[in-house]
């Protein structure tokens, strides 16, 4: 029974630490001071800290400008646009050429939709790689990202990762109970085995 007992206990302490050591990366949220000391939990306490490394690594690992600037060059996504503005374009001269009679409409719609079309197409082939190059110089992943995360309250900040590593963070706690079973069974042999 000493057995059962040690490892039960073992493991409820394993298990309250790790729970404890888990909220405490979210709480509390704004400083206390206990005499010199000032206990904060460590996410809150070191957001911008976090904020900078979080735009760093997106930028530098999951989405750099020069990235995204290719994605939004890509051609598929080039003539997509292209469609839709020449859809819009032709669209609004359907309305501005509604007093026309039918034949005369079509034709006149037909041959100002053919200029939109070579238009557009003449913009993207001209223009679009030159406002993709301004963009590149403006564009600081790195900035925006540290910029939203600074911007999130302490709760926000607490729901975001709960959100993401929920499963992971009581995970750990699960094993700190394990590891704490295993200690105090083996504190029950030791106890045992030096009687």
């Amino acid at each position: 029974m000493t057995y059962v007992w040690m490892a039960v206990f073992g493991g409820l302490i394993g298990w309250f630490t790790n729970w404890l050591a888990v909220r405490m990366l979210f709480r509390p949220r704004r400083p206390i001071r206990v005499g010199p000391w000032r206990i904060q939990g460590v996410i809150p306490a070191r957001r911008a800290a976090l904020a900078r490394a979080m735009g760093q690594a997106v930028a530098e690992r999951l989405l750099s400008a020069e990235e995204l600037l290719q994605e939004l060059a890509h051609p598929a996504l080039r003539e997509q646009v292209a469609a839709q503005v020449v859809a819009a374009a032709a669209a609004r001269l359907g309305e501005r050429l509604g007093w026309l009679p039918p034949p005369l409409s079509q034709l006149a719609g037909g041959w100002l939709g053919g200029i939109v079309r070579r238009e557009v197409h003449a913009f993207f082939a001209e223009s679009l790689d030159k406002l993709l190059e301004e963009a590149r110089a403006g564009l600081d992943i790195a900035a925006m990202v540290e910029e939203r995360v600074e911007a999130f309250s302490a709760e926000e900040l607490e729901r975001l990762f709960l959100d993401i590593m929920r499963r992971e963070l009581r995970f750990v706690e699960w094993v700190g109970g394990a590891i704490g079973a295993l200690v105090g069974l083996g504190e029950a042999a030791l106890s045992g085995w030096l009687r």
